[in-house]
């Protein structure tokens, strides 16, 4: 059950490492702002220690992952993101073929030039 109230907990700290848990999976809150709280807490572990790896851990579906790279870079920090989940949304590479011939990649132009770059 998703509760809209529940607040992030760190639970591990140890130097640049941080594991954040977001209240639980059966009654954890919004995946966003869990994601958005526990990235927070990595960019001030990060401005202390030079360097931040964070684990978030129960919660709902973060949204955008991007989301969490653009609040860190606008605190002058880069980062490498990684998430899991129990569904595969992704399919196979045998289809792949088949999705490109379906839904071909459209011309791509330069500001430069208005001669395609790329063409599929």
């Amino acid at each position: 059950m998703l509760h809209p109230n529940s607040k992030v907990e760190v639970v591990g700290r140890s130097g640049p490492l941080l594991t954040v848990d977001s209240g639980g999976f059966e009654s954890g809150g919004f995946g966003m702002v869990a994601a958005r709280e526990a990235t927070l807490l990595a960019v001030e572990t990060a401005k202390k220690e030079g360097v931040a790896i964070l684990m978030l851990r129960n919660c709902h579906h973060i949204g955008r992952v991007g989301t969490y790279a653009e609040l860190a870079a606008s605190h002058g920090l880069i980062t490498t993101l990684y998430t899991n989940g129990n569904q595969v949304r992704t399919p196979p590479a045998c289809c792949a073929a088949e999705r490109w011939r379906r839904f071909p990649a459209p011309n791509v132009a330069t500001a430069q030039s208005s001669q395609p770059t790329a063409q599929r």
